[in-house]
């Protein structure tokens, strides 16, 4: 059966089993499900189908010849927050930037950089969560506290929060920076942190060596930046540190 005729056949599976979710123009189709069971359906019709989908967190480039964009733009609502955890349980669609506006109303942060914002949640954990503080600071890995996902083959994952485990596989470290390979992120549950008044501060050395060097030594003495880097000047590498005020 050619390509063409398994494209014909996935679409027509869409149009029948997710009224709705179908956009089509100028020869493109755009998958858009408004709930992680559509995501579900959609994947599994892909997979009976053999037709390839393009989803969030791939990467330029990294999707196949002809495959379906699946956009989670619809699902793009917090579900719940939980005050005493600062937890918040969000769907994948929902912008980094709306999320963060949603937490500052609450005093609490993401504590993404800006560069972030304008990712969906849960494609910028499938990037690997670029702009979040350096792992060496803060790993990522415990800014996420739970995630729902949908495998390659439509069936729904939900790895609830639960306190960190001490042995055994950790699926939540596996999924971010997966790229969709693994499955697509539609939920996610992120801790959030108080939001405190910082100072930015910055140091210039002739190398980068020496500017990575001074970052670990502040860090060996138990200084844990907002936020820190090191970038290149004109005159050599500069380290910037966003601190807590009195810190």
């Amino acid at each position: 059966m050619s390509s063409e005729t398994l494209r014909t056949d996935f679409l027509k599976a869409v149009r029948r089993d997710l009224p709705g979710a179908l956009q089509e123009a100028d020869g493109r189709a755009v998958i858009l499900p408004a709930n992680r069971d559509q995501v579900a359906l959609a994947m599994a019709l892909a997979y009976q189908n053999r037709q390839a989908l393009s989803v969030p967190g791939q990467g330029p480039g990294a999707a196949r010849e002809g495959a379906i964009p699946l956009d989670l733009s619809r699902m793009a609502d917090v579900i719940k927050f939980d005050e005493p955890s600062r937890i918040a349980h969000v769907q994948a669609g929902m912008r980094v930037h709306a999320l963060e506006d949603e937490l500052r109303r609450r005093g609490l942060s993401l504590g993404a950089h800006s560069s972030a914002r304008d990712y969906g949640v849960g494609e910028w954990l499938a990037l690997g969560a670029p702009g979040a503080r350096d792992n060496a600071d803060d790993p990522v890995e415990q800014v996420v506290a739970g995630l729902e996902l949908v495998l390659p083959d439509g069936r729904p994952v939900n790895i609830r929060p639960a306190p960190r485990r001490a042995v055994g596989p950790d699926l939540v470290s596996a999924l971010i920076g997966a790229r969709g390979r693994l499955g697509v992120i539609v939920g996610a549950h992120v801790v959030a942190r108080l939001r405190v008044e910082s100072t930015p501060v910055g140091y210039l050395f002739p190398t980068r060596e020496g500017a990575e060097q001074a970052l670990a030594w502040i860090r060996g003495k138990g200084v844990r930046p907002i936020r820190a880097y090191v970038e290149d000047a004109p005159e050599g590498s500069a380290l910037r540190l966003k601190l807590a005020t009195g810190e």
